[in-house]
């Protein structure tokens, strides 16, 4: 399979994903289904409220008003928080055959999915030639995915600059994702892979997501994803994968 082609199957792969019948996280179960019932009440509270908005808003008082504006924006971050859950379970969730793909092929394929994000941020992505790897091409391309965003979305001053790497230990491939942003306390530097934690203000939207569906994904690869960082220095994003599958199990073997 050549490189475009890959490339082209890894985006295919990325958009065709499983719809699994739902997710386990801290001992709660959440299916589509249930998603989709909980998702139908907080959208149409917004547009209640947004409606009521427009037309009473010149009639309401002033502190009426701010009531309805901090419901709309407790109602935006409700719906942020389940679109999070939605992606989590379409992603960490998804149970596909391990196969062998190019890492290069995965990048390309988030670096396309993000061009419109790189260029309205005048970004430079670059990379060092990438290994192949054993695993879910849908799962690591969301992994490249989520640090491009992160990259984007946590930038300096500066144009985001971005670089991604790939060194051989022992028996890993370790990919490490640079960026000149702003940096993270050191404090905060485990808690960022935590469902739904946020580390920011408000000034950074979000649900708090993207990072811990990154480190589970890696998690059922068999590696882990850690990050070194500096306020102000920007960071570096490492995750671990085996270079080769898991020799099969004794009594698997003929």
């Amino acid at each position: 399979m050549n490189a475009g082609t890959q490339n082209a199957a890894v985006m295919r792969a990325t958009s065709e994903a499983a719809q699994p019948s739902g997710i386990r996280e801290a001992g709660i179960v959440l299916s589509y289904g249930s998603l989709h019932d909980l998702a139908g009440p907080a959208n149409q509270v917004c547009s209640l409220a947004g409606l009521l908005l427009k037309q009473y808003g010149d009639r309401m008082a002033p502190e009426a008003q701010a009531i309805f504006d901090l419901l709309e924006g407790s109602v935006t971050r409700l719906q942020n928080l389940l679109a999070g859950v939605r992606t989590y379970a379409q992603i960490v969730g998804r149970q596909v055959p391990f196969a062998r793909w190019d890492a290069n092929a995965m990048l390309a394929g988030s670096i396309s999915s993000l061009q419109g994000l790189i260029d309205k941020n005048g970004a430079q992505v670059t990379s060092d030639p990438l290994p192949e790897l054993y695993g879910d091409p849908a799962q690591i391309g969301h992994v490249f995915t989520a640090l491009l965003e992160n990259a984007m979305k946590f930038r300096s001053g500066a144009p985001p600059e971005v670089h991604i790497s790939a060194t051989s230990s022992d028996q890993m491939w370790v990919f490490g994702v640079q960026d000149n942003g702003i940096g993270i306390d050191p404090k905060n530097q485990a808690r960022i892979f935590e469902l739904f934690r946020r580390v920011h203000n408000e000034k950074y939207p979000g649900a708090g997501v993207g990072l811990a569906i990154a480190d589970r994904v890696v998690q059922r690869h068999g590696g882990k994803m850690w990050v070194e960082s500096e306020i102000g220095r920007g960071s570096t994003f490492y995750f671990s994968v085996p270079r080769n599958p898991p020799a099969p199990a004794d009594d698997a073997i003929a």
